[in-house]
């Protein structure tokens, strides 16, 4: 990888030395929000024209209505497409023997490398070695809290680009999203504690998404029930079965059906098999240098001299989550990583929590991390 640079376009000092340079290589992938919505667009704009063209074969009035409302949502999609690509513009990414830099469409973003609290990525779910690195910074809690963070997005090796913001060894081992988290460990680095989540696996949030995907699907069976007496009823009224009409009809209310139904299953899905399975395939690791957590395809960094405290919470089945408080260089600003908060964090963002661990665990960790026990807190 060349470390030839515009210095200019980046406002490098004369004195920085630039140890990685890299770029987006793969287009942003869309977030997972933003497919179900243009989904849900193009499902509801097929049915609102499928009923416009039903009130135009049966010769009634008020077909411009719903036909209207197939237009505007279809460009509603496409607007969400165009502003998706706009914000997903290829970024060029520095890291000097300071700072971290990002350049994307002219404006450039720093901070500098003593800062940065802890690190994420997200791999790309299609391309090995392509992902995004998340570095944020800690900043003051209360009325001034708010987020700071830079983003490497689509990035070749981003552990490797990751190793190079911690000042640590680049691995030997090839960038990929299947190696184990042991294989991302510098030459000199020791495992020290490893373990997974235990209980439930399951949060208010994992919980909330299926009791909606329940109540979703019941809704969609009520709806068949309510459409098949309604065709019925239409029947005897004199809509000729097999017809035109009759067929439209058909499709649309099928169409609506089926979406209620599939959205109703996706979250029953989404709220309990999928987030178990991902509980289930969750790591802990804690090295000599810093600990590190992995869900799906995210990965949590965090230095261990960044952790300046740890807080629990009360998990399921007498388990506990446990919070790693921590602070930029200088304490000049602190993340409790939700300890304080009414609710946990979201699991699926991959936050610095050690989520439903048992009693034993959490003093292990106090131990390891903050080098005392609960009695000597």
């Amino acid at each position: 990888m060349s470390l030839e640079v515009d210095r200019r376009a980046f406002r490098l000092l004369p004195s920085e030395e630039v140890r990685w340079a890299g770029a987006s290589r793969a287009r942003a992938r869309s977030e997972r929000s933003l497919r179900l919505a243009l989904l849900f667009l193009f499902v509801t704009a097929n049915v609102a024209f499928l009923f416009s063209l039903v009130l135009v074969s049966l010769g009634e009035p008020g077909s411009a209505e719903p036909l209207s409302l197939a237009v505007l949502l279809t460009v509603l999609a496409g607007g969400l497409v165009a502003m998706n690509r706009f914000l997903s513009h290829r970024g060029e990414y520095v890291v000097t023997d300071r700072r971290v830099i990002v350049r994307r469409r002219g404006s450039v973003h720093a901070v500098d490398r003593g800062t940065v609290t802890f690190a994420r990525i997200v791999w790309h779910p299609k391309i090995p070695n392509v992902g995004d690195l998340e570095l944020v910074v800690a900043v003051p809690i209360g009325p001034l809290r708010r987020t700071q963070r830079l983003v490497f997005e689509a990035v070749e090796d981003p552990d490797v680009a990751l190793a190079v913001c911690r000042g640590a060894t680049v691995p030997s081992r090839p960038s990929d999203r299947y190696a184990d988290l042991v294989e991302r460990l510098s030459p000199d680095e020791v495992v020290e504690w490893g373990g997974h989540p235990q209980g439930l696996l399951l949060g208010w949030r994992e919980v909330a998404t299926a009791l909606l995907g329940v109540v979703t699907l019941a809704t969609s069976v009520l709806y068949g029930v309510h459409i098949v007496l309604l065709l019925m009823e239409l029947e005897t009224m004199g809509l000729s079965p097999f017809s035109a009409a009759w067929w439209l009809l058909v499709f649309a209310v099928g169409s609506s059906f089926a979406l209620m139904a599939t959205v109703g299953a996706t979250l029953v899905w989404y709220g309990s098999v999928r987030a178990r399975r991902q509980g289930r395939r969750t790591e802990y690791l804690v090295t000599s240098e810093r600990v590190m957590i992995r869900r799906g395809h995210a990965e949590l960094s965090v230095d261990r001299d960044r952790i300046v405290d740890v807080a629990t919470t009360r998990a399921p089945l007498g388990k506990a989550h446990l919070h790693l408080v921590l602070e930029s260089e200088g304490g000049r600003g602190l993340s409790a990583s939700g300890a304080f908060a009414l609710f946990a964090p979201a699991r699926e963002p991959v936050p610095p929590v050690f989520y439903e661990i048992g009693p034993g665990d959490v003093e292990t960790l106090r131990g390891l991390l903050l080098g005392r026990t609960l009695s000597e807190g």
